[in-house]
């Protein structure tokens, strides 16, 4: 009797279960339907302010006065750019004996949803919008739609509802300076915004965040600055990447959009093949997911057959398993050059034919024509003292000493010391349009 009557008072609670389960089942189905509903309905208003948008510019557009538009654009631009850039500092820095400038907004931490900095940006970007309309007026209609399409993404599809308020900036910033659609890829006749717009739909490889990818890239073409070699040891390869989108910006989205693709791989303008490395995408390096990308892919490239780097120990390994450390030497630096460009190049190490008077005076040259130059030096001081890759992007006289603009892949700009530099200069990479 005791088992019976157990039996009975089971099944009977077992049959309320299924009841609750299915009614359970039923409401989250409802939620589903609700959400999707709600997510369609949202997509169409998307559509419909998008398509209002280009509708606007239909027969003729109205726009601000040529005059007008040109001295407000100038200031709007001027005034997004201070913010990107991180306004204007002069920290000194001990350790590297370098003014500090100009330190960038980051590109892939979360600097820029700080409550105060955000509301800085988003206020910038509502500024801009009026100019910003102006200047859409002066694309192509197909380049109109290409942008409005990249900068929809950007503003709504961030996770948890959040917009990168940062990359829309740089967005705004890069068509209020004129920099979109942009000039060609070397491999192809795509634009920079060509190549942005890519990557709102092509195919990712798995592990990759659409939204983070396009917002770093965004980020990086409108502020070379910012890019960042973060904790690796990849300086020259930094440095010269941050080279590549001062002179085409469009090949360093080429690059970056084939890393991210299934095929994991991008051919080189001088057929050289790149690979993502296995653990970049995995490591802890605060990295961008453009430079996770690009970085460790342009070390193994840059060493050559004789090493293979390897991105979780940050080093360069010969075949039986020695690591001989991080970094690329200035023939390393030169053959990823080489590559990039489809083009010879050249390098020189200061010694008693090649002063460093004579080198600075050649780099001092190149810069003052808007050709920035590659150089390594020696940076800190013993016993923390290494080799560093930089770029040198103009000179100035100040407070009557003379001082060398260096763009250091630590998403920053420093004056040094012309005396200093001197002192401290190994070697030179020639620049891509070097005469």
């Amino acid at each position: 009797m005791p088992s019976a009557i157990g039996s009975e008072s089971g099944g009977s609670v077992g049959s309320q279960g299924l009841i609750d389960r299915r009614l359970e089942a039923e409401r989250e189905a409802e939620q589903l339907r609700l959400q999707a509903a709600a997510r369609a309905a949202a997509l169409r208003e998307r559509e419909q302010a998008r398509q209002a948008k280009l509708s606007s510019f239909d027969g003729a557009p109205t726009r601000l006065s040529d005059s007008g538009s040109t001295h407000g654009t100038v200031t709007a631009a001027s005034s997004s750019r201070a913010l990107l850039e991180g306004g204007v500092q002069h920290r000194l820095d001990g350790e590297t004996h370098t003014l500090v400038v100009e330190d960038a907004l980051p590109v892939n931490t979360i600097g820029d949803r700080n409550p105060v900095l955000s509301s800085q940006l988003a206020m910038q970007v509502a500024d801009n919008e009026r100019l910003e309309q102006a200047e859409l007026a002066r694309l192509s209609p197909d380049d109109r739609a290409r942008y409005l399409d990249v900068r929809d993404v950007i503003a709504n599809d961030g996770p948890d509802g959040e917009t990168d308020q940062g990359a829309l900036l740089a967005l705004q910033t890069s068509l209020l300076e004129g920099r979109l659609p942009g000039e060609k890829t070397i491999m192809s006749g795509q634009s920079t915004l060509d190549g942005l717009h890519e990557l709102t739909t092509q195919k990712l490889a798995p592990g990759i965040d659409r939204y983070a990818l396009l917002t770093d890239v965004t980020q990086e073409v409108t502020v070379p600055e910012a890019v960042a070699q973060q904790t690796k040891g990849t300086c020259v390869a930094t440095a010269i990447e941050i080279q590549l989108i001062m002179k085409n910006p469009a090949e360093y989205v080429r690059l970056v959009a084939g890393l991210a693709s299934p095929e994991r791989a991008v051919t080189t303008a001088g057929a050289d093949r790149l690979e993502v490395q296995h653990t970049a995408l995995a490591d802890s390096s605060f990295r961008s997911v453009s430079q996770r990308l690009l970085a460790p892919a342009l070390m193994e490239l840059g060493n050559g057959a004789r090493l293979n780097y390897r991105n979780g120990p940050d080093g360069n390994f010969t075949p039986s398993g020695k690591d001989l450390g991080g970094g690329l030497d200035m023939f390393g630096a030169e053959r990823l050059l080489q590559t990039l460009y489809n083009r010879d190049f050249g390098s020189a190490g200061v010694s008693e034919t090649n002063t460093p008077d004579l080198l600075l005076n050649w780099v001092k040259n190149e810069a003052d024509a808007g050709r920035p130059t590659l150089v390594g030096l020696q940076w800190g001081d013993p016993p923390n003292d290494g080799g560093h890759k930089v770029l040198v992007t103009g000179t100035r006289e100040t407070g009557g000493k003379s001082y060398v603009e260096l763009t250091n892949p630590w998403g920053r700009v420093e004056l040094m010391e012309a005396d200093e530099f001197k002192r401290r200069l190994h070697n030179v990479n020639f620049a891509p349009d070097a005469p």
